[in-house]
């Protein structure tokens, strides 16, 4: 900024989904992806944003969470089923222990969860450990969504998004080069 460099960069912030108030530019579509943007200008840092949603990363992101989300069932189910058999965690403690490092693995699809685990009358032994899948509906529109920042002024939302990509793709060939 302070040489007056004109700069390209995908945003670190998590972007929720994309905002309502402009309209939809499909800047690629084919048979597999369709990739979707809007363009907003932010008055703050004087840059244009460029919220993209991929149909392909969005399909990608969903597989990704329901293979988590099925390891981290089995292992409460495997916790649980402990409850029962010899030689496994009992103790109610050591169960919310377990759990805070099941939680902690799993902070990606934790949040989706409802856990409960009911201990005995002395509160020493765990009896039971349910769980619960919440909706999934605040998920809905942030799986494949992405942000580009440009201080470039003069660009519209597909010439914005095919140097961008163009850039990615002369990224990976130098990368290529170099191993």
């Amino acid at each position: 900024k302070e040489h007056d460099y004109q700069y390209m960069v995908v945003s670190r912030k998590k972007h929720a989904d994309i905002p309502e108030d402009t309209d939809k530019v499909i800047v690629k579509e084919d048979k597999n992806n369709t990739v979707t943007a809007r363009m907003l200008e932010n008055t703050e840092t004087e840059e244009l944003e460029l919220y993209c949603h991929s149909s392909a990363k969005e399909a990608k992101s969903q597989l990704v969470t329901s293979q988590i989300s099925a390891r981290y069932e089995a292992e409460l189910t495997q916790l649980s089923n402990g409850l029962t058999k010899k030689g496994c965690t009992k103790q109610y403690n050591k169960v919310i222990e377990k759990l805070g490092r099941l939680k902690e693995k799993y902070k990606r699809v934790n949040k989706y969860y409802s856990i409960t685990v009911k201990p005995d009358e002395n509160n020493t032994l765990a009896q039971s450990i349910t769980w619960e899948k919440k909706s999934d509906s605040d998920q809905s529109g942030k799986l494949g969504t992405y942000c580009l920042r440009t201080n470039a002024k003069n660009l519209d939302e597909k010439t914005f998004w095919n140097i961008y990509t163009m850039l990615t793709d002369l990224e990976a060939a130098f990368r290529s080069l170099k191993s």
